[in-house]
């Protein structure tokens, strides 16, 4: 009889070892150097259009879930704390942004930028994680027009900005779906059901998890192994996949040329049309490239409180779903009552991360080395080592102290080469006597693949003074 899994642990042979929670990362110094030099570009991004920062806290009350209209088919993480309060891992940053406009009574119109963690319990994937960052940008108090142009312009910018330019940012709006919905003429699937059902529709089109989702619930599997399919739903079904795939050969198109075929095959959406036209060539004007904004009539966006424009970014290089996505919420905000017109999107860090991974596009300043040279050391080497890695520190050389004395010399080497460490520092008693000081260059060839050639490497011994020119011009 085996023993039933421990939550969080793999077994490695007799020995069960902790593991993290699915759908959360452990990172380390070139995924946190990744991250922190694409956030510098984006944050440069959001500096020249004059947003305010903001941060809100990981942990919110339950009830902003409900006052926030919904989170869509998002499962959100909650909680009971001992106090028997109703708590939640904000699912987006945008609930919270919600409560802190009628909190704290902002002064509107409030454009904010803000960076933080959200949580939600979807299955994990490639680039899809449970607890990942986001980095969003809205328009509180703003109403349709120049905030939702200059939204698509600042999603295309940032792209441009860490080096994925080809990204295209698809547009629609939830009015136009409102009116396809309306145009069926059924209401056994609710509007929205249907909305949902949209936003199943994947980039390149396939329309099978619009029916596996529509069909969930009215469909079983018998004994025999047939199937047994509720007609009427059935019908239903089909009626919403056969206007899906009407509508895909828009997205191939101009976005202006289609917008105008859009406008001619259905006439009572002029007005939405000509309202979202009007958003794109805006942004056109303000220098975002029309050539990468494309209208979308199937894309809907999960969250249930978008009212308008809808955003998501795609790279077509990076075939692992959305990058940046986001739309318009005038009904979630409210200040004593009154609705705040709202525009906003978000960037996936992770997926964008993993995207300039997997395309090469990685920039070198983000592998960056830990240190600029190891000091090694020795129980009698002590204090003096200590005294030469101050002499590095406070010329700017970046210097680490090997931690444990005890360790052999040419383990210690080896840790150098192994953390990319150009060069290892010996100031033993030796050279504490004389006044000079050891250099070796370390390389990964010569200390790690060839420890022969390691051992026959040259040291460099220069005086004291010389130290810090030295250990340069080995970095």
């Amino acid at each position: 009889m085996g023993s039933t899994p421990i939550p969080g642990t793999i077994l490695q042979g007799r020995i069960r070892v902790l593991t993290n929670y699915p759908g959360t990362q452990d990172r380390f110094t070139d995924d946190i150097l990744l991250r922190q030099w694409i956030l510098a570009q984006f944050q440069a991004v959001y500096r020249e259009l004059g947003f305010h920062l903001l941060e809100t806290p990981c942990l919110e009350p339950v009830a902003i879930l409900a006052k926030s209209g919904g989170v869509g088919d998002q499962p959100t993480f909650t909680l009971t704390d001992k106090h028997r309060d109703d708590v939640c891992l904000k699912p987006d940053q945008t609930v919270s942004l919600r409560r802190v406009v009628e909190q704290h009574r902002l002064r509107l119109p409030f454009p904010r930028h803000q960076v933080g963690y959200a949580f939600r319990q979807d299955k994990p994937e490639k680039g899809r994680w449970r607890e990942f960052l986001q980095c969003d940008a809205d328009f509180v108090g703003a109403p349709l027009g120049t905030a939702d142009a200059e939204t698509a312009l600042w999603l295309l910018q940032g792209f441009e900005a860490i080096g994925l330019p080809e990204t295209v940012l698809y547009i629609n709006t939830r009015r136009i779906l409102k009116g396809l919905y309306v145009s069926l003429a059924d209401s056994f699937y609710d509007e929205l059901t249907f909305t949902r059902a949209v936003d199943k529709v994947p980039s390149n089109g396939d329309l099978e998890p619009v029916r596996t989702y529509l069909m969930a619930g009215y469909k079983e599997t018998l004994d025999d192994g047939s199937a047994k399919v509720d007609p009427v739903a059935q019908a239903a079904a089909e009626k919403i996949v056969r206007l899906l795939a009407g509508l895909r050969d828009f997205r191939e198109m101009p976005a202006r040329e289609s917008l105008r075929q859009f406008a001619e095959a259905y006439p009572a959406e002029v007005e939405d049309v000509e309202s979202l036209a009007s958003v794109i060539e805006c942004a056109a004007e303000a220098g975002a490239p029309i050539d990468r904004i494309v209208f979308d009539p199937c894309l809907a966006r999960g969250m249930d409180y978008y009212t308008g424009p809808v955003f998501e970014c795609h790279c077509p290089l990076w075939p692992y779903g959305s990058i940046a996505g986001g739309g318009r919420y005038d009904e979630m905000i409210k200040i004593e009552g009154e609705p705040q017109p709202s525009v906003g999107a978000s960037f996936g860090l992770d997926r964008i991360e993993q995207a300039l991974k997997d395309l090469g596009r990685v920039p070198a300043s983000c592998t960056q080395r830990v240190a600029d040279a190891l000091v090694i050391t020795k129980p009698d080497w002590l204090p003096g080592a200590m005294r030469v890695a101050r002499q590095l520190r406070e010329a700017g050389v970046k210097t680490l102290v090997y931690p444990d004395p005890r360790v052999t010399l040419k383990l210690q080497t080896r840790f150098a080469a192994q953390n990319g460490i150009p060069c290892a520092v010996f100031f033993g008693p030796d050279e504490q006597a004389s006044g000079t000081v050891t250099v070796r260059e370390v390389t990964p060839e010569r200390d790690v693949a060839d420890p022969e050639a390691a051992r026959k490497a040259k040291n460099i011994s220069v005086p004291l003074a010389d130290l810090v020119a030295t250990v340069r011009s080995l970095g």
